[in-house]
């Protein structure tokens, strides 16, 4: 059984910079110093040894006023003995509802 091997954090920074070369790819430096590829990759996506900032972790944003609310257009409802009901939507003449309301009653 092998043993399991202990680096440093300054030897994995050695390590991923070497793979920052141009031309060199990760499995090259990988077998050069003995540690698996997939080791070496999640250490160069490791900020702590990449000398990348970490990325955040929450993003600033800015939030819009809301938008006023839209004026209503006028509405009148007329419920009627029996459940009927009227109602007049938009621009209308109040006195001309009376006779309206009367025709339904009558």
């Amino acid at each position: 059984m092998s043993k399991r091997r202990v680096w440093s954090d300054e030897k994995k920074r050695e390590l991923v910079a070497e793979t920052k070369v141009g031309g060199v790819s990760v499995a090259f430096v990988a077998r050069k110093h003995g540690v698996s590829a997939g080791q070496l990759a999640k250490w160069i996506r490791d900020h702590r040894f990449n000398g990348e900032p970490p990325a955040p972790e929450f993003i600033e944003v800015e939030l819009a006023q809301p938008a006023p609310p839209k004026a209503t257009e006028p509405r009148i409802e007329i419920t009627l003995n029996g459940g009927h009901r009227i109602v007049i939507e938009g621009v209308f003449d109040p006195v001309s509802v009376v006779p309206l309301v009367r025709s339904f009653v009558a």
